[in-house]
């Protein structure tokens, strides 16, 4: 190869450009879209994991401060537990004396009658 042809060959390389498709374009924007949007995501998506965890550190912290508060000594000072032998069973005579629910019939009738 010549020089007049090698030159020729290297201006023509230097010149020449190629332009890409419309599409291209189209696609790249798309893509620079998706990956600022996956940005925001992000942000979001951490800052949802620390409120669960404030949540959850919160409503343990209630929990343990009201069973600290629940463990007072006064509250059980009365408690005396109680077995199934300790009960005691009085045989009673039932809701009414029988000898006065002959009155008691009497008195209903003369409500009736009132009526």
């Amino acid at each position: 190869m010549n020089s007049f042809e090698s030159d020729k060959f290297r201006n023509d390389t230097m010149t020449y450009r190629v332009s890409p498709p419309d599409t291209a374009w189209f696609r790249l924007e798309s893509r620079l879209e998706k990956h600022r949007s996956q940005k925001k995501i992000r942000v979001y998506k951490y800052l949802s994991y620390a409120a669960v965890m404030v949540t959850i550190v919160g409503m343990l912290s209630v929990f343990s401060h009201s069973i600290h508060l629940n463990n007072d000594t006064t509250l059980m000072s009365g408690y005396r537990a109680l077995n199934v032998s300790d009960l005691e069973i009085n045989p009673s005579q039932g809701i009414y004396n029988a000898s006065q629910l002959s009155t008691l019939k009497i008195a209903y009738q003369k409500l009736g009658s009132k009526n």
